[in-house]
């Protein structure tokens, strides 16, 4: 019979950072040993103080939660379907998916980009960062169908071009990516929806394949 392991036996695999999510090229890699060495590299800092405190909170919320469900009875859980459905109902009516978004995102831009400037680092495993590091940018706002998400991830309202070129949201997308890559050297993903959240969605999956 296998003993089923304490959470508080192994700390690191409840501290989640964006260093140790899942991301496209991560296949293979012992993803417990990474959790362990951030977790281990982070204890002391601000930083896992202020994710120890939020996982806290989470934690008494998730448990005043359960409590508050265990009270519910059959008429109220009955009551509360009623009303979910109602919403879903109002929802649907009220889903525009008249708009053609496309979410775009560099690949790997740091390292994409530390290795045009340097070649001899192409091929070599790597990692672009350090201890302390804040990465930001202000954008001029230019254009109403542009949504800078990050310094390397943007969102594009491309509904009106596909209508005055004719042209398939495939084609834009496609075109988008030639035109970088041949601008820059870089190469980057994206996904194609009715809506911001749905393109995003989109483009993680085809990422992370």
């Amino acid at each position: 019979m296998s003993k089923e392991i304490d959470e508080s036996d192994r700390p690191w695999q409840s501290y989640h950072t964006v260093y140790t999510n899942a991301k496209a090229g991560m296949d293979g890699v012992d993803k417990e040993k990474v959790q362990k060495i951030v977790y281990e590299m982070s204890k002391g800092s601000k930083y896992f103080e202020n994710e120890e405190r939020k996982d806290a909170y989470i934690k008494q919320k998730i448990e005043n939660m359960r409590a508050q469900c265990e009270k519910l009875t059959e008429m109220d859980i009955s009551h509360y379907q009623m009303v979910a459905d109602k919403r879903m109902v109002e929802l649907e009516a009220a889903r525009d998916l008249s708009k053609t978004w496309l979410h775009v995102d560099m690949d790997a831009f740091y390292a994409a980009v530390e290795t045009l400037a340097d070649p001899s680092l192409k091929g070599k495993p790597m990692a672009v960062g350090g201890m302390s590091m804040i990465s930001t940018a202000n954008y001029e706002k230019y254009d109403h169908n542009f949504i800078a998400a990050s310094l390397d991830e943007a969102y594009l309202d491309i509904t009106e071009i596909c209508k005055e070129r004719s042209a398939s949201s495939e084609e834009i997308a496609g075109e988008l990516r030639k035109d970088i890559y041949e601008g820059t050297g870089l190469t980057c993903s994206a996904g194609v929806a009715p809506n911001l959240l749905l393109a995003k969605v989109l483009w993680l999956s085809l990422a992370t394949l």
